[in-house]
């Protein structure tokens, strides 16, 4: 995410050449306002995910001090996250998965369908 908060329309693109390079490993760049950045950073960032992972990682813990291995929770957990968000970002199709219904009941992809058929 990139946005030009002061000088001329021309430095946009070497500071989006300087974001590349620091951040090579994300592949896409893209464009937004000083104001659609401020509800990407902090809004969605740190104060939405960072607080749902927290939430996640509790859980974990928890689980785990009742007894299920460490390294099986994580792996399970990390293993569905990656699985649910493929889901709820419609990145691949599910057809049926009455677990995710249970997730999502009362959020607007319930009320919707998002990712089911």
């Amino acid at each position: 995410m990139n946005a030009l908060m002061q000088g001329p329309q021309e430095a946009y693109e070497p500071g989006e050449e300087i974001s590349r390079i620091i951040y090579a490993a994300v592949s896409d760049c893209y464009r937004v306002t000083i104001e659609q950045m401020a509800l990407l950073e902090p809004g969605l960032s740190e104060t939405v995910c960072a607080t749902l992972l927290a939430t996640m990682r509790e859980a974990m813990d928890e689980v785990v001090s009742r007894g299920v291995p460490k390294e099986a929770a994580r792996a399970f957990l990390l293993g569905h996250m990656n699985i649910l968000s493929a889901v709820i970002f419609e990145e691949i199709f599910v057809r049926q998965q009455p677990s995710l219904n249970v997730g999502l009941y009362g959020t607007e992809e319930s009320r919707t369908g998002a990712g089911q058929t």
